[in-house]
């Protein structure tokens, strides 16, 4: 059977499959590092310990410093090779009152100035360690967390470290929704990484040197309240320092979901919001990237109802889509600890495009904020 399409929609038909077969190659590219991450041993913890500095930056998390504290001080390093660095970041709650019984090795110190950027600009300046980790006050650490950091950095000479952030739930939709788009960022951040093409990472597990940081804080783009882990991994890459990744069971951090939808939506708005600042063209391009095969996709599903001669192609694209995300997102599961959920993955083919879209044009339409601060856009 012949179709006949007539030249803007032949020329909508090309762009559109041209989008997804350029995705398709990221997303193949991001496999290929996750492959390798999976295959890749856990260096054997060296003798040589280097001192480390924990800095953690926190704003009215009064209800998670305990737990916090506890995977910080019961980690198995020597107590004379780390230190603990809280910063307070203008808490209005009763933060206080979780340090009047705690350990004399947490040092807790107040941020001059507002926002993430600051508060960790502050705590590394008062920091020892050759070594900076970062980490958020509601994370769950493993015991060998800092073991294993502070051997893959050494073992491979990284300047940078980007390691594994997995988000736990209930088992309900939403919850597993979270966990599923929030997996599928991960895979592409640690995969393209290996591939030694890093675009993302998480300061809920990120390290670095503090050398490099002391050289290049200046260039975190401080307009944006957030960003501190983009930011400095797109200096760190600009100036050619090495950046590695790791997965393993002891590098994996677990962070908690969203409880609400409008809680969900700001927080993904604020990620986006701040790549209005990005500079590193390869983060552009891939972003875009992203954000165009979705709103093919969407665009494909309306205007299929007003011509029905879109109907196959939209199949074909739904169905290469899926084919490549799947590829990705059911081995990178298993990596993660999570389980699959095929009849989730499915109705996650769906529903995320149109997700996506929202957030991505809401980041440029509607003020957000975050724990009481207006967040910039820039």
């Amino acid at each position: 059977m012949i179709i006949n399409l007539n030249p803007a929609i032949t020329l909508y038909v090309i762009v559109g499959f041209f989008v997804l077969f350029s995705y398709i190659v990221l997303i193949m590219f991001a496999i290929k590092g996750i492959i390798r991450l999976s295959l890749t041993a856990e260096p054997n913890y060296s003798n040589d310990k280097p001192f480390i500095s924990v800095v953690v930056a926190f704003r009215n998390e009064a209800s998670n410093l305990n737990n916090l504290c506890n995977y910080l001080l019961n980690q198995n390093y020597p107590v004379n090779k780390y230190e603990i660095i809280l910063v307070d970041d203008y808490s209005t709650d009763n933060w206080r009152d979780i340090f009047d019984s705690k350990s004399e090795r947490l040092m807790v110190i107040s941020s001059f100035r507002e926002g993430k950027k600051a508060a960790l600009r502050e705590g590394i300046l008062h920091a020892k360690g050759d070594i900076i980790v970062t980490t958020d006050a509601d994370c769950i650490l493993q015991k060998n967390w800092l073991n294993v950091i502070s051997s893959s950095m050494l073992v491979n000479s990284f300047q940078m470290l980007i390691g594994p952030v997995k988000m736990e739930s209930e088992n309900n939709f939403f919850g597993r929704f979270q966990v599923i788009d929030f997996l599928s960022l991960q895979l592409v951040g640690l995969g393209l990484a290996k591939c030694n093409f890093p675009i993302m990472c998480n300061g809920a597990n990120i390290s670095y040197m503090r050398s490099g940081y002391i050289k290049y804080n200046d260039q975190l783009n401080d307009k944006f309240l957030s960003g501190d882990d983009q930011f400095l991994l797109h200096s760190f890459k600009k100036s050619g320092f090495s950046i590695g990744a790791i997965i393993s069971d002891t590098s994996l951090v677990c962070t908690k979901v969203e409880k609400g939808i409008k809680s969900l939506l700001k927080q993904r708005i604020r990620w986006a919001s701040k790549s209005t600042g990005y500079t590193d063209w390869q983060t552009i391009i891939v972003a875009l990237l992203v954000f165009w095969v979705n709103l093919f996709w969407v665009s494909f599903s309306v205007l299929m109802f007003f011509n029905t001669i879109l109907w196959p192609f939209f199949v074909l694209f739904v169905l290469l889509k899926a084919f490549v995300d799947r590829s990705l997102l059911k081995p990178g599961s298993q990596l993660f600890q999570i389980r699959w959920d095929e009849f989730l993955f499915w109705i996650m083919q769906l529903l995320h495009p149109f997700f996506i879209c929202i957030v991505v044009f809401s980041s440029f339409i509607v003020p957000v904020s975050w724990k009481g601060r207006q967040i910039i856009k820039g």
